[in-house]
This record gives C-alpha cells, sequence and structure tokens, in this order.
C-alpha cells in the first residue's frame, strides 16, 4: 500500500507541478513537499499524513489559480485522490501490525466506498455550480453520495433505536 501511496503522491505532485499553464517551481516544490511528508510518514510517523494531503491539496488550489479558471471538473477526482494517498499511507502502516487477508479485503472494500463517497461529495458543489463536465458523471457521483449519507444516517438511527435509545 505504501509504494500505491507513493506513486500517487507522486503523480499528482508532478502531474499538477509540471502541467501549469504557467509553470510554477512553487507548485513543483509544493508538490515534491507532499511527497517527501508521504515518505518520512511511511516510516512510521502518521501525524505528517494530514500535512502532506494539505500540500497536495494546496498544489491543487495554485494550479487552478495558476490557470486562471474556475472550479474544473475533474476536482472531484483530486479530491478523491488526496483522501486517497492518505488512506493508503493508514493501511500500510496499520498492515505492518497485522497481516490477515480478511481485515484486508475488508479495508480495502471500505477505502473504495470511502472515496466513492468522497468523490460523490466533491461532485456536490460542482453541480450545484453548473459545472459542465461533458456528462452525468458529476450529478451521479453526487447523487450516490446523497443516497450513502441518506442511508448512513438511517442505520444509525435505526441502531440508536434499536438498542435501547
Amino acid at each position: 500500500m505504501g509504494g500505491l501511496a507513493l506513486a500517487l503522491a507522486l503523480g499528482l505532485a508532478l502531474g499538477l507541478g509540471l502541467t501549469a499553464s504557467r509553470p510554477s517551481g512553487l507548485l513543483v516544490g509544493t508538490g515534491v513537499g507532499a511527497f517527501v511528508l508521504i515518505m518520512v510518514a511511511l516510516t512510521g510517523r502518521p501525524r505528517l499524513i494530514p500535512w502532506a494531503q494539505a500540500l497536495l491539496a494546496a498544489e491543487y488550489v495554485g494550479w487552478l489559480e495558476l490557470g486562471g479558471g474556475p472550479i474544473e471538473p475533474h476536482a472531484l477526482l483530486m479530491a478523491a485522490a488526496v483522501l486517497g494517498v492518505g488512506e493508503l499511507v493508514t493501511w500500510s502502516l496499520d498492515a505492518r501490525r497485522r497481516a490477515e487477508l480478511p481485515v484486508h479485503a475488508a479495508r480495502g472494500l471500505g477505502l473504495g466506498l470511502l472515496l466513492l463517497v468522497g468523490a460523490g461529495l466533491a461532485a456536490l458543489p460542482l453541480v450545484a455550480a453548473g459545472v459542465r463536465s461533458g456528462g452525468l458523471l458529476p450529478v451521479v457521483m453526487a447523487s450516490a453520495a446523497t443516497l450513502a449519507i441518506t442511508t448512513w444516517a438511517a442505520v444509525l438511527a435505526w441502531r440508536h433505536r434499536v438498542g435501547g435509545g
């Protein structure tokens, strides 16, 4: 998982920094800083994970600013990717302590659902702002996230009521 987190972080860091409409050393430096923090976090320092995610998010905001454009339709993929980097690093650190296959399978399923719902939540502002994506992806993602959150809230309320609430 650590290798996948590193690859994803490096792809985000260099991809954004090198594809800006006006290349900027600050963008590349921010991305490289995030990558270095991910590497150090993988040595057993999980407190660095949110800082690395913040740097990746800041790099994305800088990329948008250099492009001079509004929020673009790929924002939901970027949000899911930044979330995924942190979760993969955490998973990698946790895997050092326990390595049972059912635990990893459940964690992988949970991560997939988390990223799906996270991307859907990121799609909500895009749909509300009327950002054109050339398709229905943001609408479908936002609808799926809304359905998942509503279902989750209903299950929690039911458990609370049945459990003695």
